[in-house]
């Protein structure tokens, strides 16, 4: 197949919609800029009692590097930088 004949990509699917409320989204990104690790992260929310996005019954680091590596969440971060 020659590039004359390649199908153009298809566009991005929206996906499923984000299950983190925004004020979770927003106290986990505020503390990512602080520069806190990703455990420093996880015991701080856990303190605060912060809930989980899907109910989950703690945070862990894990838990927050898969919210920070979400696309909504990294388009979120590019507007404040």
């Amino acid at each position: 197949m020659t590039s004359s004949t390649m199908a153009a990509p298809a566009a991005r699917r929206p996906g499923r919609p984000p299950v983190c409320p925004p004020d979770v989204r927003h106290r986990v990104v505020a503390l990512h800029l602080q520069g806190l690790s990703l455990a420093a992260i996880s015991d701080q929310l856990n303190r605060e009692g912060m809930p989980t996005p899907g109910n989950a019954q703690r945070w862990t680091r894990n838990r927050v590097f898969d919210l920070l590596h979400r696309r909504h969440v990294q388009e979120y971060i590019a507007t404040l930088r």
